[in-house]
């Protein structure tokens, strides 16, 4: 993703989803962590224009956004202040900070458009107490249309063709997407505990937010685990909570 992301697309910084994204991950940490977070030291890893940032800040001690856009984190430190609240330009695969210093982590939709999303996992983890947790956005790579620009199969093209197709779409002016399948995605985390927030959220939508899964939730309660088993690695996109292990 250019490092100047922001200016060619304004919407990542005004959107109102940005908000709504923003109370939908608020809601899978209060529901999982309770009032424990209120003594921990958060990082957003990719905050762009703290537009979730600002949201989910309140739940924490200390709230830390990063991300390599200099005009979104200036956008950010005057649009998305809140007390106890800073922002850093800073690449997500060299964080800032020294190792342990936070004890939990917001990845949102952010391995996908950096050179390496295995660096990136290391850095998490780098930074990442022992016995934190990262809350882990990540889209799918085996569905049909790719989930930032809309484009059916562009997830799968060469980034040639598929930056051209986002050029002429008029949607953009490159693509950068890298995107890994359920079991890529496994691999890549594996040395942490995942638990696993997409089949609770899709199992009862309405409590977290999602008003666009209701339409699946009676499908959804009434699937038997195996049946979970087979539909979970063809999910366009999963919300894991990560938990690094207290003996690291």
């Amino acid at each position: 993703m250019p490092k100047t992301y922001s200016t060619l697309y304004h919407s990542i910084l005004t959107g109102k989803s940005r908000a709504r994204i923003g109370r939908q991950l608020k809601k899978i940490i209060r529901v999982h962590l309770g009032g424990r977070t209120k003594t921990m030291r958060a990082l957003d890893v990719g905050c762009s224009g703290g537009g979730v940032t600002r949201i989910v800040a309140p739940l924490f001690r200390s709230m830390t956004g990063v991300d390599p856009d200099r005009s979104a984190i200036v956008f950010a430190r005057t649009h998305a202040r809140t007390p106890h609240t800073r922002y850093i330009t800073a690449d997500a695969l060299a964080i800032p900070f020294a190792p342990r210093s936070f004890d939990f982590i917001l990845c949102n939709q952010v391995y996908e458009f950096v050179e390496s999303d295995s660096a990136l996992i290391a850095e998490i983890w780098r930074v990442l107490k022992p016995g934190g947790w990262c809350l882990f956005g990540a889209a799918n790579k085996l569905t049909l249309i790719e989930a930032q620009y809309r484009i059916p199969l562009l997830h799968w093209l060469p980034v040639p063709i598929a930056s051209w197709l986002v050029m002429i779409s008029g949607k953009g002016v490159e693509y950068s997407g890298r995107y890994r399948t359920y079991w890529g995605l496994r691999g890549l985390v594996e040395r942490f505990e995942v638990h696993d927030y997409t089949p609770t959220i899709i199992k009862d939508p309405k409590k977290f937010g999602f008003s666009n899964l209701v339409r699946y939730q009676a499908l959804a309660r009434a699937l038997p685990p195996f049946a979970w088993r087979l539909i979970i690695p063809f999910i366009p996109n999963y919300l894991w909570l990560l938990q690094k292990p207290n003996s690291d």
